[in-house]
Formats: C-alpha cells, sequence, structure tokens
C-alpha cells in the first residue's frame, strides 16, 4: 500500500503544472509584497533585460511595452517609459494597483536615472 504522505507529494507536485494553481494555494505569496515594489529592484531588472536584448542583436527602442502580472507595481514599465517607450501596457488579474507606491517608485527611479546607478 502507498504511504498517504507519498501521495501528497506526488498530487502536490502535479498541481505545479497548472498555472496559477501554486499561487492561489499558497496565502504566504499572496500577501507579500513582490520584488517590483523596490524602485532598485525594477530599475536593474529593466536594465539587465536592455542588455540581454541588444547582446542578441535586437534594438533596445521600444515603442510599446507589455508587462503580464505587473501586481501592484508599475516599477518596470516607469523604467521603460524613461528609457523612450511610447507606450506602457500593464495586464493583471486582481486588482493590486497601489498609486501612492508607483508615484514613489517613479520618483526613486528617476533619481537612479539621474546618478546612473549601477
Amino acid at each position: 500500500m502507498v504511504d498517504l504522505k507519498v501521495i501528497k507529494a506526488i498530487a502536490k507536485g502535479l498541481l505545479t503544472f497548472i498555472p496559477g494553481v501554486t499561487y492561489l494555494l499558497d496565502k504566504k505569496k499572496r500577501s507579500t509584497k513582490h520584488s517590483c515594489a523596490q524602485a532598485e529592484f525594477c530599475y536593474t531588472l529593466w536594465l539587465s533585460i536592455l542588455v540581454q536584448i541588444k547582446e542578441n542583436g535586437v534594438s533596445p527602442k521600444f515603442g510599446k511595452v507589455g508587462e503580464l502580472g505587473c501586481g501592484g507595481s508599475i516599477g518596470v514599465g516607469i523604467c521603460a517609459l524613461l528609457t523612450g517607450s511610447k507606450q506602457y501596457f500593464a495586464l493583471e488579474i486582481e486588482d493590486h494597483y497601489d498609486k501612492e507606491n508607483n508615484l514613489k517608485l517613479l520618483d526613486e527611479i528617476i533619481v537612479l536615472f539621474k546618478n546612473k546607478k549601477r
């Protein structure tokens, strides 16, 4: 007879292949703030994306940028707009938008770009 712990482990592993299930089952993940709520993370992430794109022979100048699952922060989108993108589209299933945090991020990201932080 198969142990109940083994069955639970297998079931949990199989559920990870279904998009969104892990997120829905993990209350801790849903209640924590994500990394893109921090200006330096957004700035560093966006610059690394630009470097990767340029290294692969693609022009890092975008007219439009879209982000899936941005959460409450549009920090990456702010970076995209500050580096020349004309439009930014943020798509999220649930409304977690935090206007005050995003205004704070804008101010902090502008400082990072002005100082050319690396």
